[in-house]
């Protein structure tokens, strides 16, 4: 286990499943931008929720630049033990990658994806959405999360 020092700044992201192929490009490049100004600001731990694409390529982007910056710092939070062995090799990549691995719940249930878009949420300061506008699912509790919580958010729109 790790553990975080408090004047360390943590930073999540929020995302859709998936990102239509038209836009990856867009989202890729807007998360890049995001990130690299994150860590201007003095950011130094990223949590991804490794739930779908859009917290997939955050990890990628954070795992990539890690590799040239030894001060940042890679978490994996997942909603339940059951989710660290998916069968996607991009995703057992990118749990190599990190620098932790939090699991919020110890088992499934109705709650976890909400206790686990709670975790991320409350642990940063900053929470980078990417989002469609709807209003249900993950991605706009995040942001509803954020906005009640008064964290910095920056929402890449799709």
């Amino acid at each position: 286990m790790y553990e975080r020092i408090d004047f360390m700044k943590t930073c999540t992201c929020a995302g859709h499943r998936e990102i239509p192929e038209e836009k990856l490009e867009y989202v890729t490049r807007e998360l890049r931008r995001e990130i690299a100004q994150a860590i201007e600001d003095g950011i130094t731990i990223f949590i991804s929720g490794f739930s779908g694409q859009t917290d997939l390529l955050f990890a990628s982007i954070v795992a990539e630049l890690k590799e040239k910056n030894d001060t940042l710092f890679l978490e994996a939070a997942l909603p339940y033990p059951k989710k660290s062995k998916p069968k996607d090799p991009l995703y057992s990549e990118l749990i190599g990658k990190c620098s932790g691995v939090k699991t919020v719940s110890k088992e499934y249930s109705r709650d976890c994806y909400f206790l686990h878009i709670r975790y991320k949420v409350l642990e940063s300061e900053r929470v980078i959405a990417v989002y469609d506008g709807r209003e249900e699912g993950g991605t706009f509790k995040a942001i509803n999360v954020a906005r009640v919580n008064e964290k910095d958010l920056r929402i890449i729109p799709l």
